[in-house]
Parts: structure tokens; C-alpha cells; sequence
């Protein structure tokens, strides 16, 4: 949630929309490899709050 935040509002600062699209393509990669991922899926397949651990 955090770098999706970050990356909206760097967003606007930003010269093109090509850049913009490549920047949050990065955010997806690294936010898919931290090691709270896997807790986000199972909380929503569980239907209950993720016990993030922000790594």
C-alpha cells in the first residue's frame, strides 16, 4: 500500500505517461517479491486482515 501511495503521487511529477506506467511496473515487481506477499494472499482468500510484517 505504501509504494502505491508513494507511486501516485511521484506520478504527477513525472514527464510522460510511458514513464509513469514503466515506474509502477517496477512497484508490482517489488512489492510481489517481499516477504509479505504471500500473507496478502492468504488473507484474502481467508477473508481477514493481512499481520504484515513489512519486509
Amino acid at each position: 500500500m505504501t509504494l502505491t501511495k508513494q507511486g501516485m503521487w511521484m506520478a504527477l511529477e513525472m514527464p510522460n505517461l510511458k514513464t509513469a506506467i514503466e515506474f509502477e511496473n517496477r512497484q508490482q515487481v517489488i512489492a510481489a517479491l517481499t516477504e509479505d506477499q504471500p500473507e496478502a494472499m492468504r488473507a484474502f482468500l481467508e477473508k481477514r486482515a493481512p499481520d504484515y510484517k513489512h519486509r
